[in-house]
C-alpha cells in the first residue's frame, strides 16, 4: 500500500532593510512519515515553486535543494539559493496578485517527488517586503519631491528632480514649463554645465552649455560647438564668434518653392525674402543670324525693366542697317524707343523703327519686320514676324538697368 507523509512548513522571510523585492526566504519543514515517525539526521530532496493566483496557479519559479534534516526532523533551507529550474527569484513582484509556495518531497533525497503541499503567502511577507505601507519610503518634504537611491537608501527630500504633477524641474522646486533647468553655478574660465540628450536609435548625441565667453552653444558628440548663441544675441552656425545676427560659416541652403537655377534672393518693402529671377542685367548677350522670320528668343528682365541696344540688317532695299537704343517695361509690357540710327527715327519713313505698345517695327519699304514682346514669369519671349525676307540678321544685347 502506498504511504501517505505528511510535511509541515514554517515559511520565515530574510529582508534587507530598504524596501527591494526579497533575494532569499528562509524556509523549514518538519519531516514525518506515515507513521508519523520523524524523519531524522537523513537527506531529503525537495522542490520547491512559486505559483501566482492559486495553489495550482502558473509556477513564476522553481527550484531544487537537498536540505538533511536534524535529529528533531527538521529541514532548514533559503527558497532562492537553490538549483534553478526555472524563472528568476530576485523578479518576482510580490506587490502583485497572490502568491503561494508549494513544496514537492523525496525522502531518498532523489527527484522522485512523493510529498506535496501548497500554503498561501499571506500578509506578513507582504508587510515586510513593503516595509510598511508607503513601501519602505518616507515622506518627502514638500510636494513635488523626487526620490532618488544614494547606493545606500532612498532619499525623498531632495528636490534636484522636482515634479508637480504638471511640470518637471531639474535643480528648481518650481518649474514654469513642462521641463526647466536651473544652474546656480557661478562660472568662472573653463566651467561649462551641460545637458547630454542622446538616442539610442540614430547613435547622436548633444551637449547644451553655457560657455565661459558667455555664449550659450550646442556641440556634437565630439565636442565641437557647432551653434552658438552670444551674450549679444548673435547667433553663429559653424562659427563660435558670430559678429551678426545670423553669421554662417560655410554654404547656406533656402527652399521655399520660388527657389531655382540662376535666381537671386530679394527682398519686400518689410524684408520678407523670396527666390526671384535676376534682372536683365545678369542677362546672356542675344544674337539672331540668318533669316529671322518666325525666331524668338527669350531672357529674363526684372521688375525695373531692361535696356537694350539692337542692329538689323534689312535685306529689302539695299541691306541697310538701322540701330538703336529701347527700353522694354515688363509691368506695362511696353516698348519704348530711346534712339536710333540709320533712318528717320521715330517716324514712318523707310529704314526707321518705330513701337507701339509692345510691339517694335522695322519700316524697310517692303513688308514691315515686327517683334513683338510677351513677358510671363519674369522672363521675356521676343517673337520676329512680317516680311520672311525682310532682314537678313538681327543682333540684341540685353544691358540692364
Amino acid at each position: 500500500m502506498k504511504k501517505l507523509y505528511t510535511l509541515i512548513a514554517i515559511l520565515l522571510l530574510n529582508m534587507a532593510a530598504f524596501a527591494q523585492a526579497p533575494q532569499k526566504m528562509s524556509y523549514q519543514a518538519v519531516v514525518r512519515d506515515a507513521a508519523n515517525g520523524l524523519i531524522a539526521n537523513q537527506m531529503v530532496g525537495m522542490q520547491i515553486s512559486v505559483l501566482q493566483g492559486s495553489d495550482t496557479g502558473t509556477p513564476v519559479y522553481i527550484e531544487t535543494q537537498t536540505p538533511t534534516t536534524n535529529a528533531n526532523g527538521l529541514a532548514s533551507l533559503e527558497i532562492g539559493t537553490g538549483n534553478i529550474v526555472s524563472g528568476t527569484f530576485a523578479s518576482i513582484d510580490w506587490s502583485t496578485g497572490t502568491y503561494y509556495i508549494k513544496t514537492e518531497t523525496d525522502l531518498a533525497g532523489g527527484n522522485t517527488y512523493t510529498i506535496s503541499g501548497a500554503s498561501q503567502l499571506l500578509s506578513v511577507p507582504y508587510a515586510l517586503y513593503a516595509g510598511g505601507s508607503n513601501g519602505g519610503l518616507s515622506d518627502g518634504a514638500a510636494a513635488g519631491n523626487t526620490p532618488y537611491w544614494n547606493g545606500t537608501s532612498w532619499v525623498t527630500n531632495s528636490s534636484n528632480i522636482f515634479n508637480n504633477g504638471a511640470n518637471v524641474g531639474i535643480n528648481t522646486p518650481t518649474p514654469e514649463r513642462i521641463l526647466e533647468v536651473h544652474s546656480n553655478v557661478t562660472y568662472s574660465a573653463g566651467q561649462t554645465a551641460s545637458l547630454m540628450l542622446s538616442d539610442n536609435f540614430q547613435k547622436w548625441n548633444l551637449g547644451l552649455g553655457y560657455q565661459p565667453a558667455k555664449r550659450f552653444s550646442i556641440s556634437t558628440q565630439d565636442q565641437t560647438e557647432r551653434f552658438v548663441i552670444t551674450e549679444t544675441g548673435n547667433i553663429g552656425i559653424g562659427i563660435i564668434t558670430p559678429l551678426a545676427k545670423l553669421d554662417v560659416a560655410g554654404q547656406i541652403k533656402i527652399t521655399d518653392g520660388t527657389h531655382g537655377a540662376g535666381k537671386v534672393l530679394t527682398s519686400d518693402a518689410n524684408g520678407l525674402a523670396t527666390w526671384t529671377t535676376p534682372g536683365a542685367a545678369s542677362a546672356p548677350y542675344h544674337h539672331f543670324t540668318g533669316t529671322a522670320f518666325g525666331q524668338t528668343m527669350s531672357f529674363p528682365v526684372g521688375n525695373s525693366g531692361a535696356i537694350i541696344t539692337l542692329a538689323l540688317l534689312e535685306n529689302c532695299l539695299g541691306s541697310r542697317t538701322v540701330g538703336g537704343m529701347i527700353f522694354y517695361d515688363p509691368i506695362s509690357n511696353e516698348v519704348m524707343i530711346m534712339n536710333s540710327s540709320g533712318g528717320n527715327t521715330g517716324g514712318a519713313g523707310l529704314n526707321s523703327i518705330t513701337a507701339a505698345a509692345n510691339v517694335l517695327t522695322l519700316n524697310n519699304g517692303c513688308v514691315p519686320m515686327t517683334f513683338t514682346f510677351t513677358v510671363t514669369s519674369d522672363v521675356v519671349t521676343i517673337t520676329v514676324g512680317g516680311d520672311p525676307n525682310g532682314i537678313m540678321e538681327s543682333k540684341w544685347t540685353v544691358l540692364g538697368i
